[in-house]
């Protein structure tokens, strides 16, 4: 996992696929598992997307008996996941949708 600041889609898959040619180059096992990001923005939850950058964490998920030392192990937790696929131009209304229907 790695931490990364931004705001828009191409940051994010800049940072995700930088992150993933480097675990290659350092020899990690992947998993079967997709690459994904986490997002700590706040923005949408208040109505409203902003453009101020926010952190990203990149993760690319490693075979537990080959994980490098400083590997990051994500706790049990509960988790909200979204696949989006289509023209990324719609992205602030996808977010705005999340935060509406997360609240109610």
């Amino acid at each position: 996992m790695r931490r990364c600041e931004g705001h828009t889609v191409a940051e994010k898959y800049a940072y995700m696929y930088a992150f993933y040619s480097d675990c290659i180059k350092r020899g990690c096992v992947l998993s079967d598992e997709p690459l994904f990001t986490l997002s700590d923005r706040h923005d949408y939850w208040e109505g409203y997307i902003g453009d101020t950058p926010y952190p990203i964490f990149v993760c690319v998920p490693v075979r537990p008996e080959k994980a490098p030392k400083d590997a990051v192990t994500l706790p049990e937790c509960r988790a909200l996941s979204v696949l989006y696929y289509g023209d990324y131009d719609g992205m602030d209304e996808v977010w705005l949708t999340l935060g509406r229907e997360a609240k109610s």
